[in-house]
């Protein structure tokens, strides 16, 4: 199948809330299939930003996409092989080619063109961190279906999962669904009909239900397969990287007990939660997540107000400055 741009889907959402799982869970759908995550991908959506004037790679930037691909350690470990038959395509065509000619090629996958679906795509999580806009002005009929989970467990998950390679403290952590959610709010108000945002807490809890509400947007027929996602993934051969040891429940059904684990510890003091919601106040009452509930001494009040400002001043420096 060709990569008609009405047929491509974009899954993205925050880090660390469910987009391997929601990539997965799509991809099992019969009429579906969803690539891995890669790195070299943010390059060729810089490289698009960049050469918005010219439909066509400049030279420069054909070099600098091929280097990308050739150190993407996630490229290289996908369930089939496609980063020699990539280079190749470039180098074949270096010339004349643009960025969505590489990102087509990217999809269209061995594995999809056997399967003859009616949808294709890429999981990216920087699709909501600010490059969403630039894959959908390269694609203008594709969709997004962005994943969203409780902020405070995203905080938990990302404290944890950078704890060994690159500490993240509690307000850069917290700040993880906050940045996203800037860009989502963003995506859906330019383009409103191409946006559909589901919750993990929904699809662990409930996923017939949430999966039946995936393909009603999609204007497709449910496929069962998309609840037993985890009977084609048992040893994890559809996980790529290091994410075949950080995602080790996707190898098992739905398990509702990882939805809201942060109420099941003391991971976080209350002044911790207090921090998060402050900073993710807005999140926390757009997607229905239900907020701390204690009495607010005039002293934690105003701890609560100084983290809100000083996280505000924090990210715009970052940001702008």
């Amino acid at each position: 199948m060709k990569s008609n741009d009405q047929n491509i889907i974009f899954a993205s959402g925050p880090s660390r809330s469910g987009t391997t799982l929601l990539q997965l869970v799509l991809s099992s759908h019969k009429k579906i299939h969803i690539t891995p995550e890669t790195k070299f991908t943010k390059t060729l959506l810089i490289l698009a930003k960049k050469d918005k004037n010219k439909k066509k790679l400049t030279k420069k930037n054909v070099e600098i996409l091929a280097k990308s691909i050739k150190n993407d350690p996630f490229l290289s470990t996908w369930p089939y092989p496609i980063q020699g038959t990539l280079l190749e395509y470039i180098e074949k065509n270096k010339a004349d080619i643009s960025p969505s000619d590489v990102y087509s090629y990217l999809l269209n996958t061995p594995e999809n063109e056997s399967r003859g679906c009616s949808y294709i795509g890429n999981k990216q999580e920087t699709f909501v961190d600010g490059y969403g806009l630039i894959a959908k002005k390269m694609f203008p009929s594709a969709k997004f279906i962005i994943i969203v989970r409780d902020p405070r467990d995203v905080t938990r998950s990302v404290i944890k999962s950078f704890s060994k390679k690159k500490k993240r403290g509690l307000l850069k952590s917290a700040a993880t669904t906050f940045s996203a959610n800037k860009y989502i709010e963003q995506l859906k108000s330019v383009y409103p009909e191409d946006v559909f945002v589901l919750r993990y807490e929904d699809l662990v809890i409930k996923p017939e239900e949430t999966c039946k509400n995936i393909c009603n947007y999609l204007k497709i027929e449910y496929d069962n397969n998309m609840i037993n996602f985890y009977k084609q993934n048992k040893s994890g051969e559809l996980l790529i990287g290091d994410t075949r040891n950080i995602h080790k429940n996707l190898t098992t059904p739905f398990n509702r007990n990882l939805a809201y684990q942060w109420k099941k510890n003391t991971f976080f003091s209350k002044l911790d939660l207090l921090a998060i919601e402050s900073i993710n106040k807005k999140y926390i009452k757009q997607y229905s997540y239900k907020q701390l509930t204690i009495n607010i001494s005039p002293r934690i009040l105003v701890f609560r107000i100084f983290v809100y400002l000083r996280f505000q001043y924090k990210y715009i420096k970052y940001k702008f400055f």
